[in-house]
């Protein structure tokens, strides 16, 4: 049997989004996460889903077991969110002091969901899982003029792309470029995923353009700033 998963997700996507507003609404830190575990559980135990619960102290795994047999397949999210204040007026703002989703945590767990949902509901079908992380990089723009100057080298309007989404694009004179807004670079920030023949191109040509040297490279530590895993796509 072959899923058609953007139709099946396409079915939920509302309650993806409704569940990631929930979880950043209220946000936990550290491995100390009883309420986003209770409310992945209860979500998981819903669906018909084998859960296992207090794992690790907090970790929650469902079990879905497909009609055929073959290897087992293990998707992850993290639930955890930062110590930071949340500073916005969004209704699903952050009911915690001092607690914030602000590196993307909620959104990952809301779409691990909304994947266990869909293969929850469709157990009989074969698939081929193929990584094809190691022929890819990932270059992550951040900062307040991030999306500015990122929108200088491809036609896709940027601003208008909306946070947990990505487009497949020309950039840097490259084609078939994946950009992603995905919230892990913060506000602002775009993930661009890129084949690895392509990198040191699109590396060159940033800075050939950003000659007055307001972009400047750095180590995973920094935020506001512009980095690449070589050969290393993060998630």
């Amino acid at each position: 049997m072959t899923i058609k998963i953007d139709n099946e997700v396409n079915k939920i996507s509302k309650n993806i989004i409704e569940w990631r507003r929930h979880i950043h609404t209220y946000p936990e830190l550290g491995m100390e996460l009883p309420k986003p575990a209770e409310f992945v559980a209860e979500k998981l135990s819903t669906w018909g889903i084998d859960v296992q619960t207090e794992i690790g102290i907090s970790g929650v795994v469902g079990k879905i077991k497909g009609s055929e047999s073959g290897p087992t397949i293990a998707l992850r999210a993290d639930m955890d969110a930062l110590p930071m204040q949340e500073t916005s007026n969004v209704p699903y703002r952050s009911k915690h002091q001092n607690i914030m989703h602000a590196c993307g945590h909620d959104g990952h767990t809301a779409m691990l969901l909304g994947a266990a949902k869909v293969l929850s509901q469709n157990k009989e079908f074969n698939a081929t899982i193929i990584d094809d992380s190691n022929n890819y990089s990932l270059l992550a723009i951040q900062g307040p003029k991030a999306i500015d100057y990122c929108q200088n080298f491809t036609n896709v309007d940027l601003n208008s792309m909306k946070n947990f989404s990505h487009s497949i694009s020309t950039f840097a004179n490259c084609n078939n470029i994946l950009l992603s807004k995905t919230g892990y670079t913060g506000s602002g920030g775009l993930e661009i995923y890129i084949p690895n023949e392509y990198v040191v191109d699109i590396w060159d040509h940033l800075f050939e353009f950003n000659k007055n040297k307001t972009l400047m490279p750095i180590g995973l530590a920094a935020r506001d700033t512009l980095r690449i895993e070589m050969g290393y796509c993060l998630y």
